[in-house]
């Protein structure tokens, strides 16, 4: 992944702009009405990101990354706020042959930023490129559209097209999948399925991340400098096919180290328009009246996780005994309003999910006799456990000095080590950290999202190199079944296995804690959290501003 410093400059073109895009002036408040009841066009929302590496949505594999494809690009379908996927640039489809064969019917008024309209066979040159056959694997995105016939022979080169893609006509789609598939339209709706404009693309080649074009409701538009830092500037898309959306700009503002106590700060001092807050930092939103704070549930994790292949955690011993030392409800403690404790790694709301406590159960005795078992009683000639973790703010840091201390309990010495996000990304990426923590968030509503993602041996974000040949023989049956009672049992007996392994030590699950200017008027927050918002019908209300 490229550090988002090598991303700005090729976006600004060797330099960036002056200034940065500021908020549109409201019209005097003395001269409105009271109450604002109807949208009015205008102004700019202003949001803090972590450096993103592309803004190719077949490329995107975190959650800011996402935000920002997400205004830009538009796929086949869409999720709705209970994450139902739902006509986008597909009007409507048709399933037969078993749950084999999507016929979909393309709307005829939906044009890319440079006007041209979007046809089927963009579709399918979109879907072609996930599997291109010089890509060292096809990510996320291909992870769930494999099963598209003929997908995997093409990504190796074997075949000049995709069999089982046809565009019949300029509107007309036909998907022929080798095997059914209950996620199926469910990722027709990811970030990484959206649909790119061809010959933008091939005119830019390397260049892509400095003019993407898509069909989205905000259209790339410039990167701007404010203060000490790049801001991607996105302005309002006129030609937008569901209509222009209210907003003039969207501006996703990009420091060169982002916590969360950073976007607090510059929420509360005019910069921003929303973010993420949590722990204490909230307390300072709840009794300001300039700010409204938005909770959800998000269907994530949050986890420790431990290389199987990465001495001191090479031992499965070594990974339970760990397992069984952290307490998780210090972590949960930490933040009760955004935090759930973690009974597995499926959330709540997830298909699959049970209450039934499946994470192993905080022991500290019988961590330590795991320990003196695998030959380090009172951990006794245990190397220090390295953590890599991304910079973070107070709450991070307590979370760290908490883990320290539960190992610390048994005789496991910790060394932290702390980068930014990009370079974070590539170390994880790279297999060369023992252990690290991070949050996951599902990409589809179904467990394939967690469990097939993260723990199949061809998982396209097996972080730690997990493998399993039970855990991958439950979960490829599981996949081809539709969402019944015993497609969820073998889910939960293979979430059973891998945290008994222990690649992995579930912390917690979140919830959205947004904190938004009290004249924002209608922001959708779903349970994917962050990378999920979409500021298409998002408007001011100027007499609140």
């Amino acid at each position: 992944m490229r550090s988002f410093h090598a991303l700005v400059s090729i976006l600004a073109g060797g330099a960036l702009a002056a200034t940065a895009a500021g908020c549109s002036r409201p019209a005097d408040s003395r001269a409105l009405p009271k109450t604002v009841t109807e949208p009015v066009f205008g102004g700019t929302v202003s949001v803090m990101v972590e450096s993103p590496g592309t803004l190719d949505p077949r490329d995107v594999d975190d959650v800011y990354e996402a935000a920002i494809v997400n205004q830009i690009y538009d796929g086949l379908l869409e999720f709705d706020t209970n994450l139902n996927p739902v006509p986008a640039i597909a009007r409507e489809w048709t399933i037969s042959d078993g749950g084999r064969r999507f016929r979909f019917r393309l709307r005829d008024d939906v044009s890319f930023h440079n006007g041209r309209r979007v046809v089927a066979s963009d579709v399918v040159w979109s879907f072609e490129r996930i599997f291109d056959p010089d890509r060292e694997d096809p990510g996320l995105g291909g992870e769930f559209l494999r099963r598209i016939k003929g997908a995997d022979a093409y990504a190796r080169g074997e075949t000049s097209h995709i069999e089982g893609l046809e565009a019949v006509d300029d509107t007309t789609l036909v998907i022929r999948l080798a095997e059914p598939y209950g996620a199926f339209l469910s990722s027709l709706a990811m970030d990484q399925t959206k649909v790119v404009c061809r010959e933008a693309f091939e005119a830019a080649g390397d260049d892509y991340d400095s003019c993407p074009v898509g069909t989205g409701p905000f259209r790339f538009d410039h990167v701007a400098d404010h203060d000490d830092h790049p801001v991607i500037v996105l302005r309002r898309n006129v030609d937008y096919f569901r209509g222009a959306p209210w907003l003039a700009e969207v501006a996703f503002h990009v420091p060169a180290r982002y916590t969360d106590d950073r976007a607090a700060d510059a929420l509360l001092d005019g910069t921003l328009t929303l973010a993420v807050v949590t722990g204490p930092r909230e307390e300072a939103f709840e009794n300001l009246e300039t700010f409204r704070i938005l909770r959800r549930p998000e269907l994530s994790c949050g986890f420790l996780a431990l290389n199987p292949s990465l001495a001191p955690v090479d031992d499965a011993r070594v990974r339970r005994a760990i397992a069984h030392a952290v307490d998780r409800r210090r972590f949960v403690a930490l933040d009760p309003a955004s935090r759930l404790d973690a009974s597995g790694i499926l959330p709540p709301g997830m298909f699959g999910h049970s209450p039934d406590r499946k994470a192993l159960r905080h022991d500290p005795d019988f961590a330590r006799s795991l320990l003196a078992e695998a030959g380090h009683p009172g951990g006794e000639g245990l190397a220090p456990l390295r953590i890599v973790q991304v910079s973070r703010g107070d709450v991070g840091a307590e979370a760290d000095r908490i883990l320290a201390e539960n190992l610390a309990e048994i005789g496991i010495r910790v060394e932290y080590e702390y980068l930014d996000w990009s370079a974070f990304s590539d170390r994880i990426d790279a297999g060369t950290a023992p252990a690290f923590t991070l949050s996951w968030i599902a990409d589809v509503p179904d467990p394939d999202s967690f469990l097939r993602s993260l723990f199949s041996s061809d998982g396209a974000y097996n972080l730690v190199g997990y493998h399993n040949a039970t855990v991958d023989s439950l979960l490829g049956v599981g996949s081809g079944m539709t969402s019944s009672p015993d497609r969820a049992r073998l889910y939960q007996r293979a979430e059973r296995i891998i945290l008994n392994d222990a690649p992995i030590v579930p912390l917690y699950h979140l919830a959205n804690n947004f904190v938004v200017r009290s004249n924002v008027r209608g922001l959708t927050i779903t349970p994917f959290g962050f990378g999920n918002l979409t500021f298409e019908k998002l408007w001011l209300d100027p007499v609140t501003s």
